[in-house]
């Protein structure tokens, strides 16, 4: 069955198509055209085969981008990530004993404020990332019974979103539908695929694959585009009653 990041992640797009969040749509097709797929899409009771979700005629299969490194034991992101994790719980644990171990004051307060940051984002990694993926899950595809079916790759990217640096204030946001070099990568790599959808932070790309070539023509080579940075802050608060 699909894991619990996956169903979240399908769930986002239907409350975008649905107006329920602030997720922007950037459609290159008709919304009401894939809609139904997407609401009708149900788990893969069969965990180990793809796709992770199946609607009559098709499925949607979910994976993720890193804009980070990826070796042979996964995104460096994740890596460090899940080793953060553990550096986070023993923090957390020390502030609490310390506390603990303190003069008893009532009606006192302490705060403690703890802050992950990663930095090592690159564009470079993410077109490496998106080429992988997608090849790896294409070739799932090609073994699969879902070949000349409507199939739909939910591409989600944990990592920072990328932007444009145009040496202004104001940011602008990469949008994967205009990158000729995204779109290359595509459409040499998207065999027997019908649909992209690409969900990252407060956005949502929804690309029909079928105007891959109109979507070329119309294409930018980005310049000088920013990896991102992701920022996490965690505030404790202890109280003496």
């Amino acid at each position: 069955m699909a894991r619990e990041n996956e169903k979240e992640c399908l769930e986002a797009v239907k409350n975008a198509i649905l107006g329920k969040n602030n997720i922007s749509i950037y459609s290159n097709c008709e919304i009401n055209n894939i809609s139904g797929y997407i609401f009708a899409a149900t788990e893969n009771q069969n965990a180990n085969d793809f796709p992770d979700f199946v609607f009559d005629g098709g499925g949607i299969e979910h994976f993720e981008l890193t804009s980070s490194k990826e070796t042979k034991k996964g995104s460096e992101f994740k890596i460090e990530e899940s080793r953060n994790k553990q550096i986070k719980k023993e923090y957390e644990a020390e502030l609490r004993n310390e506390f603990l171990d303190s003069d008893y004051v009532p009606g006192t307060m302490s705060t403690s404020n703890y802050e992950e940051a990663y930095e090592s984002f690159t564009y470079e990694d993410f077109l490496s990332s998106l080429r992988r993926n997608i090849s790896n899950h294409v070739e799932s595809l090609e073994k699969s019974h879902y070949m000349n079916k409507v199939v739909f790759f939910l591409m989600e990217q944990q990592t920072a979103r990328l932007w444009i640096d145009e040496g202004v204030v104001l940011i602008r946001f990469y949008e994967l539908h205009k990158d000729k070099n995204a779109l290359s990568i595509i459409k040499e790599t998207c065999h027997s695929v019908s649909f992209l959808i690409y969900l990252v932070s407060d956005s949502i790309e929804i690309i029909d694959l079928s105007k891959i070539d109109d979507l070329l023509e119309n294409s930018v080579v980005y310049k000088n585009i920013k990896g991102g940075r992701l920022i996490e802050h965690q505030i404790n608060l202890f109280i003496n009653l």
